[in-house]
């Protein structure tokens, strides 16, 4: 995309990834986040103790960004 005008007009959108230390998508939520710092795009990367996601710990994430 070359005229990044239309972006100006959109709303703000506001990015946040949270992952566990130990899940298994943890390496490829730093990579995302760098990609997206290389872009200049503003984010919010989490990274939370604890083991493996489960159900119950996601939903104690999701709480923090709803």
């Amino acid at each position: 995309m070359n005229d990044v005008s239309p972006l100006r007009t959109m709303p703000r959108i506001e990015f946040a990834l949270a992952v566990r230390e130990h899940d298994p998508p943890y390496e490829s939520n730093l990579a995302l986040s760098q990609a997206l710092c290389d872009q200049g795009v503003q984010h919010h990367l989490a990274v939370w103790p604890g083991e493996t996601h489960c159900p119950l710990s996601g939903r104690e994430i999701f709480r923090n960004y709803l």
